[in-house]
């Protein structure tokens, strides 16, 4: 019964992602108990190559530190791109919260990335690397550095 109910939500999730109807998904961030402050977030959308296509969130509103989130800023920073998500402050150790965003018309080999920097700390480019075939799975994604683990909830 399990098999049958997930490949009911594969299958519900590529024929959202195929027919250009707008997906929302909602996800929870954990953050795992580390020293320093908060964690800057990009939540991006990377192709079958994993190259930046969108940024689809920014958790940390604080424009002056985005340059330290070296690939990222190389896609959006040199062309000045806008963005509408900016979720406000880092999140700190042991801290949580969900992000909404929005993903259309996209093959089922593209990625969402979360990007990880803590300032005089380390940065993680792939903290956690998910396949958007991937999302509609009930399943924690866990993080590589400050983010302890990941939830996606289809809408």
């Amino acid at each position: 019964m399990r098999i049958a109910k997930r490949l009911f939500i594969s299958f519900i999730l590529l024929l959202l992602i195929a027919s250009n109807i707008e997906t929302r998904v909602r996800c929870l961030i954990q953050m795992k108990n580390y020293e320093g402050n908060g964690a800057y977030i990009i939540v991006s959308l990377l192709d079958e190559k994993k190259e930046y296509v969108k940024t689809l969130q920014i958790i940390g509103e604080d424009p002056e530190w985005y340059n330290e989130i070296d690939s990222w800023w190389s896609f959006f920073g040199k062309a000045k791109r806008k963005v509408d998500g900016i979720t406000g402050a880092t999140l700190s150790a042991g801290q949580r919260r969900v992000i909404t965003f929005t993903i259309n018309d996209m093959p089922e080999n593209y990625y969402i990335r979360f990007e990880t920097a803590v300032e005089e700390n380390l940065y993680y480019e792939s903290e956690v690397d998910v396949a958007i075939n991937e999302v509609a799975k009930k399943q924690e994604y866990e993080g590589t550095g400050y983010i302890r683990y990941l939830k996606f909830i289809v809408q």
